[in-house]
């Protein structure tokens, strides 16, 4: 069982993270997101286009830096936490993740998980407890009915 002490700082502790983003800082992740698509096309193609050598490999590099930071981008947008618009970034994260051979939709399911909602937003008091506590009964039975 966990330590409610714990579960009520963390969630004052993260509890002022959930604010509305505003304009300057939507236009500012959107800027971010195309940075580093273009690195990423950009270095790809260096690498296909220079002879094999430290320049293609120092492309090639910056180009899996790159696809990594966009995968974490990914992960903001299941949240709808990266642009503000959770609807938008549904879209484009399915957009960026087709050519990166990234399985969102799944991820996006699989990561939620069934945890609580109210008005569609995660409430971090209902969704630690539960996260500390383990898998809920019904889920521990469906997986005994599994075996």
């Amino acid at each position: 069982m966990s330590d409610p002490t714990l579960v009520r700082e963390l969630c004052a502790a993260v509890a002022d993270l959930g604010g509305e983003h505003t304009r300057a800082e939507r236009l500012q992740a959107a800027l971010r997101l195309l940075i580093l698509v273009v690195v990423l096309l950009g270095g790809s193609w260096l690498y296909w286009r220079l002879p094999l050598g430290w320049i293609a490999i120092s492309a090639a590099l910056v180009a899996g830096v790159a696809y990594a930071l966009l995968l974490i981008a990914t992960h903001e947008m299941v949240h709808g936490t990266l642009l503000g618009s959770p609807r938008l970034e549904r879209y484009l994260a399915c957009l960026l993740s087709w050519p990166m051979a990234w399985p969102y939709l799944t991820y996006a399911r699989l990561h939620r998980g069934p945890s609580p909602r109210v008005r569609g937003e995660l409430q971090a008091d209902q969704v630690l407890p539960r996260y500390f506590a383990g898998p809920s009964p019904r889920v521990r039975g469906e997986r005994q009915n599994d075996l």
